[in-house]
């Protein structure tokens, strides 16, 4: 089997930076986006209000409440995005041999097919493996996060609880990210603001395309066992009707464009540290 490359190692990291300063950053936002997706008392007040009532019955401590399961596991979570990410798309690609030198099956790689610009399918196949790879770490922690965030207790068994809804969500979440921050390479941008600017716009993005399903798996995480993706869509439809898809939406891409983009530049920067004082030309 193919070991990691230093590159993915890299990447694993800096990531892991990524996620610390996310959670930082973006918590508070965070709660008020769950809140208003998944608690009963908010499903139907707007974000200001939701933040109002917050503080006047939980203060400042409301806000950060659940961030104990994503402070444990969120550089863990975003540590696994960009690795597997990293470590898979390196793996795909053909790699040199010796002269004479018969290519094996991880030399060969993955035959790669352009579909637009600089977006090909093993892009597209790194990036699944990324939202697969942190939808393993990130499922769990997030359901103790959510049911503290709206008041609601949890059990360890409950722990896998929403994984399916997880994955439909991180899945093409983290596809569009990546390949979002592949087509910016080619957009002539300062390279002062690049970093900042790449993480939180393209992230937002994605975040914009997936959001329906990010309430959903609010919903089925905040709520009883036994109820499916789908009778979660069906019921939420029928209560709120289309709008109700981008409940929070507010809240959240202004935590994702504060967020992320602050995290892109703290991850740029580990990532750039790391290469300069460990790394090695054969990498």
């Amino acid at each position: 089997m193919a070991p990691i490359s230093q590159d993915g190692l890299f990447a694993f990291l800096a990531g892991a930076v990524y996620g610390g300063v996310s959670l930082i950053v973006g918590h508070p936002l965070d709660t008020l986006k769950t809140k208003m997706q998944a608690q009963d008392a908010h499903l139907k007040g707007s974000s200001i209000k939701v933040f109002s009532e917050t503080l006047k019955k939980e203060g400042i401590v409301g806000l950060y409440r659940g961030c104990i399961p994503p402070l444990l596991g969120a550089s863990l979570l975003r540590s696994a995005q960009f690795g597997f990410f990293t470590s898979t798309y390196r793996l795909l690609q053909p790699k040199p041999v010796e002269p004479g030198q018969t290519p094996g099956f991880w030399e060969r790689g993955l035959p790669s097919y352009q579909i637009y610009g600089p977006v090909n399918t093993n892009l597209i196949l790194a990036g699944m493996a990324g939202g697969a790879g942190r939808s393993v770490i990130e499922s769990p922690l997030d359901l103790a996060k959510i049911r503290r965030q709206i008041g609601q207790s949890w059990k360890f068994r409950e722990c896998l609880h929403g994984m399916n809804a997880s994955l439909a969500r991180n899945v093409p979440l983290l596809t569009f990210f990546f390949l979002f921050i592949e087509i910016s390479k080619g957009i002539d941008i300062s390279p002062q603001w690049r970093p900042f600017l790449t993480g939180s716009i393209c992230s937002t993005l994605a975040w914009t395309i997936i959001w329906p399903f990010d309430v959903i798996k609010s919903q089925v995480q905040g709520g009883s066992r036994g109820t499916s993706m789908w009778q979660k869509a069906k019921m939420h439809y029928r209560n709120q009707g289309w709008y109700g898809f981008f409940r929070g939406y507010g809240p959240g891409a202004a935590r994702s464009l504060l967020a992320n983009g602050a995290s892109m530049v703290a991850y740029v920067k580990t990532e750039k540290y790391l290469k300069e004082k460990y790394g090695s030309q054969s990498s």
